[in-house]
């Protein structure tokens, strides 16, 4: 999922989206939607004193390993109970020599 936020420019870290236009004071456009925040962008906002900008964060999920290791184990599962030798698994094609 993306999150769609307005950060000020202590809140903006490196390899945040900018999710917005960002135009120099004289108007010409210098970063465009969808820019990786970097070392300039931040020098820029922080010369041009803007305040903040709106900003695209793909929200990170976070597991213990217990967790993780349960849903390894529920796939492998799964995966050991789906098949069958009599029919194909779905996305495998099978070729008649």
């Amino acid at each position: 999922m993306i999150i769609l936020s307005y950060l000020s420019v202590a809140e903006i870290k490196l390899g945040m989206t900018l999710n917005q236009v960002l135009a120099s004071p004289d108007g010409k456009i210098v970063f465009g939607q969808g820019s990786i925040v970097n070392e300039q962008l931040l020098a820029c906002l922080k010369k041009w004193k803007v305040a903040g900008v709106d900003v695209a964060e793909a929200e990170t999920a976070e597991f213990s390993f217990a967790e993780i290791e349960k849903m390894i184990a529920d796939i492998i599962g799964s995966l050991s109970e789906n098949q069958s030798t009599d029919r194909p698994q779905a996305g495998v094609s099978c070729i008649q020599e």
